[in-house]
């Protein structure tokens, strides 16, 4: 039993379902009548003779001719409005019924100006009636627990990019190393020749080393003090040196540990306009320095050399004895916000 309220003539807004022209055939309580116009809630059709009686309501025979096939269509329709010029007008009872899906797809397809198909009629199935509203899903302990641990996560992705970021701009490391050696002074080849005598217990006024010159020459090198003697890597009786090659370093008596390096032009400026420079050691210690530019460092610089010598001075104590003969590496950091923020490593 269908207990079915009708649907009201005006139930839609005029605009809401815009009628659409559409040939096709429709036949009702034994009248024939030719459509005109076509929506999903209306129909305008004009009768050949006799027509239908304003109020006949009943099941409908609804048929649209294709160029290769027909689509029959049994709706309830109910008669509003019967012209004297032979106009009738339509409406469904049900415009969500049955035929809904098949005259969806041909309405489409007249707006797309598209050929309907019997595929597309077989198979369309299009929205019949309004999908029911979702109803609250109430959140579990896990659910939120996966909710905060995926915030976490993104917030850890973000700072630790923003920790990328900030410490390539902030920071730089200058190309040579440091190397750590004790104070004293070097002593260097005068000529290129032969290192023929080496005497590095040699007391003051003896003679500690002795150069032959390529012409013959013989020069001796006199101990001027009691000290410590450091020979060079190089330094051996019968090595072939070079001008300004290092033969050995006298110590002086407790003598000061020192870093010295070649740095950058840039790297020098940057240490002068206030960025901060790190001595990075082998074992990984991380120790504040101060970057001291002599005379020799000026006359290189004054020259257009790309790298100058310069000090590298440590804290007392942060240097050892043991740091003697290593190298680390010269770190050049520039303070954020004046210093409040803290520096980002390597």
């Amino acid at each position: 039993m269908n207990d079915m309220t009708p649907i009201p003539g005006d139930f839609a807004h005029a605009d809401e379902h815009p009628l659409l022209a559409v040939a096709y055939t429709l036949t009702l309580d034994g009248h024939t009548l030719m459509g005109e116009r076509l929506s999903m809630t209306t129909m305008v059709t004009r009768a050949e003779r006799d027509g239908p009686v304003t109020g006949t309501k009943g099941i409908a025979r609804l048929r649209i001719d294709f160029p290769e096939f027909s689509l029959t269509l049994s709706p309830e329709v109910l008669v509003r409005e019967v012209s004297a010029d032979g106009t009738v007008k339509l409406t469904f009872v049900d415009p969500t019924g049955p035929h809904l899906p098949q005259l969806r797809y041909v309405l489409n397809s007249t707006i797309a100006g598209e050929l309907a198909s019997m595929d597309g009629l077989m198979t369309y199935s299009g929205p019949t009636v309004p999908k029911a509203a979702k109803a609250a899903q109430k959140l579990t302990w896990r659910d939120r627990l996966r909710t905060y641990g995926v915030m976490a996560t993104c917030v850890g992705v973000i700072l630790a990019a923003g920790t990328v970021l900030v410490n390539r701009w902030t920071t730089g490391t200058e190309l040579h190393p440091v190397f750590v050696e004790a104070q004293g002074r070097q002593m260097k080849a005068t000529i290129g020749g032969q290192l023929s005598f080496l005497n590095p217990e040699a007391k003051q006024g003896e003679v500690l080393f002795a150069l032959t010159s390529n012409a013959g020459d013989i020069l001796n090198f006199q101990m001027p003090c009691d000290c410590e003697v450091r020979l060079s890597a190089n330094a051996y009786e019968g090595a072939t040196l070079l001008p300004s090659d290092q033969i050995l370093t006298i110590l002086d008596i407790n003598p000061e540990i020192r870093a010295r390096t070649l740095m950058s032009i840039e790297g020098l400026a940057r240490v002068m306009t206030g960025d901060r420079a790190t001595l990075e050691m082998q074992d990984g210690r991380s120790i504040p320095v101060d970057v001291i530019a002599d005379d020799t460092s000026n006359a290189a610089a004054l020259r257009g050399d790309l790298f100058v010598p310069v000090d590298v001075r440590a804290p007392a104590g942060a240097l050892t004895d043991a740091d003697m003969g290593t190298a680390g590496r010269l770190r050049l950091s520039t303070p954020l916000l004046g210093g409040l923020l803290p520096e980002f490593g390597t």
